[in-house]
């Protein structure tokens, strides 16, 4: 498609980052949240999303995805957590394969703005003997709700702008039908350097398309599957 492209949508992820650490480093300071025992996070990851289309759309996402979350510490060393993710990326609507697929800016009809809500149980296991602060092995498994907001691309006119439309609605209908929101996810993750009461690591992800069990599609299989690795700053 062709249109001048305004310079606006994918710099929300940069913005909503910052926005997020500032907001968390300020709750991170207030008493009532320490004293309901609630561990706080923040995370910058690469995010990853397999896809295998062929000539009808691009290769693999390879996409920003900043994030937080917030765990209740309960007995043996267990805790229970909720977490969100943020990312944004430009699909199209593919007739021949029937499925959304992601394009490159050039070709964008949908800009797609990925909110990942996650709820979770995690185990953390302390090593206190390998390093002088120690390390912390963590462990998590539940699921995410992905809620996709589809929108128009921008910059596109005439009968660009009638054909993203058009793609836009496939495009919904195809994220939002058949469970395809619906993600189960398991994480492990490594935290290394301990500053005072706040930890640095990393931590990788993986979602599992389970909707396919059940939704029919005939996609292949790297389709649906989703993975992260990125830095975590819990304190």
């Amino acid at each position: 498609m062709n249109g001048t492209y305004k310079r606006l949508s994918p710099c929300y992820t940069g913005i909503g980052f910052f926005l997020t650490l500032s907001l968390f480093l300020l709750w991170g300071r207030l008493p009532v949240l320490h004293a309901a025992d609630i561990n706080w996070s923040v995370k910058g990851s690469i995010f990853f999303i397999p896809e295998d289309n062929g000539l009808e759309g691009d290769p693999m996402p390879v996409l920003p995805m900043p994030g937080f979350s917030a765990e209740f510490s309960l007995p043996y060393n267990l805790s229970l957590g909720t977490a969100y993710d943020l990312y944004a990326t430009y699909y199209g609507y593919s007739s021949t394969l029937g499925r959304a697929v992601p394009v490159a800016i050039e070709n964008r009809s949908t800009f797609v703005l990925g909110n990942l809500l996650s709820f979770y149980a995690s185990y953390v296991m302390n090593i206190p003997a390998l390093t002088a602060s120690g390390l912390r092995l963590r462990f998590s498994s539940g699921f995410s709700v992905d809620a996709r907001l589809c929108l128009i691309a921008d910059g596109l006119e005439g009968a660009d702008l009638e054909d993203a439309a058009a793609q836009t609605a496939q495009v919904t209908s195809y994220f939002w039908s058949h469970g395809r929101w619906f993600f189960p996810f398991t994480g492990f993750g490594i935290d290394f350097v301990k500053l005072g009461n706040t930890w640095i690591g990393v931590e990788g992800r993986v979602w599992y398309p389970l909707y396919r069990t059940w939704s029919g599609d005939t996609a292949p299989a790297a389709e649906g599957w989703r993975v992260a690795a990125g830095l975590r700053v819990s304190f």
